[in-house]
């Protein structure tokens, strides 16, 4: 069973089936956002990325994965500037986020087949 934390991009999340146990939605503080999770038992965290405040600042989202297991996450990506970039994408990559995503509908692809580190370096390498 999976939870599903949603903002901005609820409405295309909702139209797939992702297994859920939980869903939350709005736009958490990093912290809230762990604490609201700590007592569940799930497999995966889909996570709307802007869910998070300040997702653009990826600090809020090192403080995520220092506390979830990164290979739990998937995260679909808001469709900016900053948080497309090589450089965003790639700073993810190295936090241990190879789950992402703009397409909600890849989440179920990725549910069933995680991205490998070397996948998610390519995947990179191949965007603007």
């Amino acid at each position: 069973m999976n939870i599903l934390v949603s903002n901005k991009y609820r409405n295309y999340l909702i139209s797939y089936d992702y297994n859920l146990i939980k869903e939350i939605t709005g736009e958490y503080d990093s912290k809230d956002l762990i604490s609201l999770i700590s007592t569940i038992q799930y497999n995966k965290l889909i996570i709307d990325l802007t869910a998070i405040k300040g997702y653009t600042d990826l600090k809020n989202i090192r403080e995520l994965i220092n506390n979830v297991e990164s290979s739990r996450i998937i995260l679909l990506l808001s469709n900016e500037v900053i948080t497309t970039s090589k450089y965003y994408l790639s700073n993810l990559i190295n936090m241990g986020i190879y789950n992402f995503t703009l397409a909600p509908g890849e989440i179920v692809y990725l549910l069933q087949y995680p991205r490998t580190y070397k996948q998610a370096k390519e995947m990179v390498s191949k965007s603007n």
